[in-house]
């Protein structure tokens, strides 16, 4: 079954923004409606409640919000700090019933849209939310990216999932000490990024 995503951008119109934050998809039950979204999940990007994106942003940048309550206050301050968030991927299939980005047959990247962004915002940064979103920008977004000078940062991913696969994040900019959780970790690195 095709898939669209429900969101383009946000914040919709804006033209000052200095971050970006690309992710890849959403889970299907906020496109075909085919799962039940729990009262823990929001409407808005990486918004399932297996996703823990926003609370390891809030925590690393101590906003103290919790999710779903504070996803006004999140929009606010992503508004007033000049952050953008979006999507590589616009339209897709999937190989199985699973979030996983490697079960995502795109069928349409989001290269308009994030071109736009690029070209209508003071970019600086950007945060991709795995690797794959990082390579898969790389090989098929091809944006202009007009200022040379925007810093890139691969994140680890923020899924349940992710966690597994940390240990052998080659890609990152540092390792796990020993004695430290994958979680700690997670945290630790997204503190630093996150911050810079």
């Amino acid at each position: 079954m095709k898939e669209t995503h429900p969101w383009v951008k946000f914040p919709e119109s804006s033209s000052k923004n200095r971050k970006l934050i690309l992710g890849s998809f959403p889970p299907n039950k906020f496109t075909t409606h085919q799962q039940i979204k729990t009262n823990c999940d929001m409407d808005f990007f990486y918004g399932s409640r297996d996703n823990y994106f926003w609370q390891l942003f809030s925590d690393a940048l101590d906003l103290n919000y919790k999710f779903p309550d504070d996803l006004d206050n999140l929009k606010n301050y992503l508004v007033e700090k000049k952050w953008i968030v979006s999507d590589i991927v616009l339209e897709c299939t999937r190989n199985n019933d699973t979030a996983y980005d490697n079960d995502l047959r795109v069928s349409k990247w989001n290269k308009s849209i994030i071109n736009e962004i690029m070209n209508n915002n003071p970019i600086q940064t950007i945060y991709f939310t795995s690797r794959w979103v990082k390579e898969n920008f790389d090989r098929h977004i091809k944006i202009n990216k007009g200022n040379s000078s925007i810093t890139e940062y691969i994140l680890p991913s923020p899924s349940r999932n992710g966690l597994r696969s940390i240990g052998r994040a080659r890609f990152l900019e540092y390792q796990i000490s020993p004695n430290e959780t994958a979680s700690a970790f997670r945290l630790r690195y997204y503190q630093d990024i996150l911050n810079r």
